[in-house]
């Protein structure tokens, strides 16, 4: 079963309905990525709120090591392949199949963030997401250096965190809030 296809665990679905009582309004959007488990985790929101549009956006995992080269494998062997990527630093290298450049994933960040910037700065918008995409959306945001070891080793991000983001437009932070999850 391919990343894009895991189902959440049965935790997770715990998570996704507890999640309810921390989101303080009814929001005007829901964006949800590709991956099944995200979806997963936005159905007792999207449950809650029928009528407020829910869009499916390229805010996926980043995917950088070979799928098919890690298909059944653990973390801890995945381990060296990490290590190699990291070691590398190169942000224009593709491990193998199904797996992305780190550009190519900095450009689907900038890509969310430009029809972020587009819409009513009066909007609330949820956004169900994955630790990599928000830690290089963060940073990408408040214009920093974006580097492959800040996105695969920065700050922990737990299933169902609440992360706020004013997004940036021109020089002046925008007054509205995206949370990610």
């Amino acid at each position: 079963m391919s990343d894009q296809e895991n189902p959440l665990s049965e935790t997770g679905r715990q998570q996704s309905v507890d999640l309810l009582q921390r989101i303080p309004e009814k929001p005007d959007l829901i964006i949800v990525s590709p991956y099944s488990r995200t979806q997963q985790t936005a159905e007792p929101l999207i449950g809650k709120y029928p009528d407020v549009p829910v869009e499916i956006w390229n805010v996926q995992e980043f995917t950088f090591l070979d799928t098919l080269r890690c298909k059944d494998t653990t973390h801890e062997e995945r381990r060296i392949y990490r290590e190699e990527y990291l070691s590398k630093n190169d942000h224009d290298f593709v491990h193998g199949t199904g797996a992305e450049s780190f550009n190519q994933m900095l450009q689907r960040v900038d890509d969310a963030l430009d029809r972020l910037k587009k819409m009513d700065e009066n909007k609330f918008i949820v956004i169900f997401t994955h630790g990599h995409f928000i830690r290089a959306t963060l940073a990408r945001n408040e214009r920093k250096n974006v580097t492959i070891e800040g996105v695969l080793r920065g700050m922990a991000i737990d299933n169902t965190d609440i992360i706020e983001l004013a997004v940036m437009r021109d020089s002046a932070v925008q007054t509205d809030i995206v949370r990610k999850f």
